[in-house]
C-alpha cells in the first residue's frame, strides 16, 4: 500500500487477525492492535540466485503457466463469455495470433 491516509484506512477493512503488508511508506503508524490486526514491513531485496532458479524450473519445464484453453482469434468474443460464465478455474486462456490457425486476415 501507499502509505499515509491510504494505510490508516486499510485497517477498516481488516478483519480482526488480518495482516497488513506495507513496503517503505511513510508515514506508517503501526494502530494494528488497535484493529486486532499484525502490521508487517515486506522487505524486498536483490536475490539474483533466486532469479536464476526459478528461470531454471522453467527451463526444465518443471514450472510453466497453466493453460487451460487456447481460442483462435476470431473466437476472442467466444473466450470472452466462457470466462465470464466462470468456466475457467484454474490457468488462462490463450489468444492464438497465428494466421495458420485462424485463416486470412
Amino acid at each position: 500500500l501507499i502509505g499515509g491516509t491510504t494505510h490508516a484506512r486499510s485497517y477498516a477493512v481488516l478483519r480482526k487477525g488480518g495482516h497488513l503488508v506495507y513496503l517503505t511508506a511513510a508515514p506508517i503508524v503501526d494502530t494494528g492492535s488497535a484493529f486486532g490486526v499484525q502490521v508487517s514491513r515486506a522487505i524486498i531485496a536483490d536475490q539474483s540466485h533466486v532469479l536464476v532458479a526459478v528461470a531454471q524450473l522453467a527451463v526444465e519445464g518443471v514450472l510453466g503457466p497453466r493453460v487451460a484453453g487456447v481460442f483462435a482469434l476470431a473466437d476472442a468474443a467466444r473466450a470472452h463469455t466462457t470466462l465470464e460464465a466462470g468456466q475457467v478455474t484454474r490457468g488462462r486462456l490463450v489468444l492464438d495470433i497465428d494466421p495458420e490457425h485462424n485463416g486470412p486476415v
